[in-house]
C-alpha cells in the first residue's frame, strides 16, 4: 500500500474496524439496544458509590493509601495525560488494547475499580445494593467480550477526550502517510500500534 492509497474515511464512514471491550454482563443489552443504548454507570449508581467510598476511606484509611486515580475517576476529570470520564462508549483501533481492557472483570474500568475499592475497605455494611445497585454485580461471574465494529459512521464519533473527530483523523492520517513510505508498511498493523481512541456520541446497532 503506498501513501496515496491510504483512506481513513469513505462515504462518511471509517475504512477500518474499531473495537470495544466489555463483559457478558452487558452483552444482551448491547445486542438488544445497541452499543451505547443505555448507561449502566448511571443506572447502577457507580459514581455515587465511588464518591461515598472515597469519603468513607478518610475515616477508615487504607494501609497502603487510596489509589491515586480514583479521585480523578470520582470527579470525572479529563487531564493532560488521561481521560477519567465514564458513561459514554469508547472505541479503539487496537485489538490488543481492547483485549487488555476486557480484563476489567465487570466490563468497565470504573465499575471494576469501584467494586475493588469496596472490597478493599472490607465491604462496609453502610453501603447497600438497594442504594447502590452496582453492588449486585459482586454475585456475578462475568466473562470478557470484545465487539468489532466495521464501517462506523464518523458522525457518531468524537475524539477520546471529546475533541473534534476530524482533528483526530487528520493527525493520524499525517502519521500514517509518512509511515506508508516504508516498504513493510501495513495499514491495520499501524493502526494497532497507534491505538487511536474514539468516544461514541450516539448508539449504534450491533
Amino acid at each position: 500500500m503506498n501513501a496515496r492509497s491510504i483512506e481513513f474515511i469513505k462515504d462518511g464512514r471509517l475504512t477500518f474496524p474499531l473495537y470495544h471491550a466489555t463483559s457478558t454482563l452487558f452483552r444482551e443489552s448491547i445486542l438488544k439496544r445497541g452499543l451505547g443504548g443505555h448507561d449502566p454507570i448511571r443506572e447502577l449508581k457507580v459514581i455515587e458509590l465511588l464518591r461515598k467510598l472515597i469519603e468513607h476511606e478518610i475515616f477508615h484509611p487504607l494501609k497502603d493509601g487510596l489509589w491515586f486515580y480514583l479521585e480523578s475517576m470520582a470527579k470525572q476529570k479529563v487531564t493532560d495525560g488521561a481521560n477519567w470520564q465514564h458513561g459514554q462508549v469508547y472505541l479503539t483501533t487496537s485489538r490488543w488494547t481492547a483485549n487488555n481492557y476486557s480484563k476489567h472483570k465487570y466490563g468497565s474500568e470504573l465499575i471494576t475499580e469501584t467494586l475493588n475499592l469496596y472490597l478493599k475497605l472490607g465491604s462496609p455494611t453502610c453501603f447497600t445494593a438497594e442504594d447502590f445497585p452496582v453492588l449486585n454485580l459482586l454475585a456475578s461471574d462475568p466473562q470478557p467480550v470484545v465487539f468489532k465494529l466495521e464501517s462506523v459512521p464518523v458522525s457518531i464519533l468524537a475524539g477520546e477526550k471529546g475533541n473534534d473527530v476530524n482533528e483526530v483523523v487528520a493527525v493520524y492520517e499525517k502519521f500514517l502517510q509518512e509511515d506508508s513510505q516504508d516498504e513493510n508498511f501495513n495499514f491495520l498493523s499501524s493502526l494497532e500500534s497507534y491505538n487511536i481512541c474514539f468516544r461514541m456520541l450516539r448508539p449504534i446497532s450491533i
